[in-house]
């Protein structure tokens, strides 16, 4: 199994909104998305909630299925996908308020 770090994830909008609490409304704000989420992916998640990751959004299999393969509790991946969303969540809050913000502003 790759790690996220290495496979590009198929980012869209709902991924982005889910991941980050924020919705990226243009092509500029989703690239920007795309590139902090990327890095906090790679540098802040453990490598098994990278693995988990990889697996909900880029394989697209749910919690249930995510357990079968990689023969988990259900509980744990569920736990701990949880935990990497809001790692993730915790590590963009701030870039992305400011980001937003700022955006607001310029209107």
């Amino acid at each position: 199994m790759k790690r996220v770090s290495e496979c590009a994830l198929a980012f869209n909008q709902s991924l982005i909104k889910d991941l980050t609490g924020v919705p990226a409304t243009n092509k500029k704000q989703l690239e920007t998305a795309k590139k902090a989420l990327q890095e906090v992916i790679q540098k802040d998640l453990t490598a098994r909630q990278q693995e988990l990751i990889y697996l909900y959004y880029y394989k697209q299999l749910n919690n249930r299925q995510i357990a079968n393969y990689l023969h988990l509790d259900e509980t744990t991946v569920s736990r701990t996908l949880k935990r990497a969303r809001n790692n993730i969540y915790k590590s963009l809050h701030i870039y992305f308020d400011y980001i937003y913000l700022r955006l607001g502003e310029d209107s």
